[in-house]
């Protein structure tokens, strides 16, 4: 397989828009199948969330690594808990993507984030919002940000945009190619 290209084509049909994304597939905007496994990967590096070393650890840091489809750690299932929030589960390791709670902070400007224990609803540092932006990627961050302000979105260190294994922080969202991401599936 070659480099990963997303291919975006926004229409609107009625009162339902679509995209397409990745290869050949039709995903409704908001729409996503708990039976399906997704790829996220990021606008700038074209590299996609994984888990640090594919750990089964908690804790274990969520990077961003070359797409690999046949890496179980890249792949992801989207299990919507409320409108418009998703939790994301690893296909691997059964585990959350959350934002770190504690010393790595991932609710604030440059927190971490991680894999978890999936927990109920109540864990909101493992509830993801998705906004579609204008070209078709992904502002994805966690609903406590901020204390709820909604303005977070997972990104990239400056220094780490093309880094196989660099960690992914939550930072306040300012548009950049960093801080979007595609989703498709595998």
């Amino acid at each position: 397989m070659g480099a990963f290209r997303p291919l975006l084509i926004l229409a609107s049909l009625a009162s339902t828009t679509i995209a397409l994304v990745g290869c050949d597939q039709l995903v409704h905007l908001g729409d996503f199948d708990p039976d399906t496994t997704y790829e996220v990967c990021n606008r700038a590096s074209g590299k996609c969330l994984d888990i640090q070393d594919a750990s089964t650890e908690v804790g274990a840091p969520l990077v961003q690594r070359t797409l690999s489809r046949t890496t179980a750690s890249q792949s992801w299932t989207m299990v919507q808990k409320f409108p418009g929030e998703y939790k994301f589960v690893n296909v691997a390791t059964a585990q959350c993507a959350e934002a770190a709670n504690g010393v790595y902070n991932g609710s604030i400007n440059g927190g971490r984030l991680q894999q978890d224990t999936c927990a109920g609803s109540e864990a909101t540092n493992q509830m993801w919002s998705l906004t579609l932006t204008d070209d078709g990627f992904y502002k994805i961050g966690t609903v406590t940000f901020e204390d709820g302000s909604g303005d977070g979105s997972i990104d990239l260190p400056s220094g780490s945009v093309s880094a196989d294994g660099a960690a992914t922080v939550q930072n306040r969202w300012n548009g950049s190619a960093s801080q979007q991401w595609s989703i498709a599936p595998r």
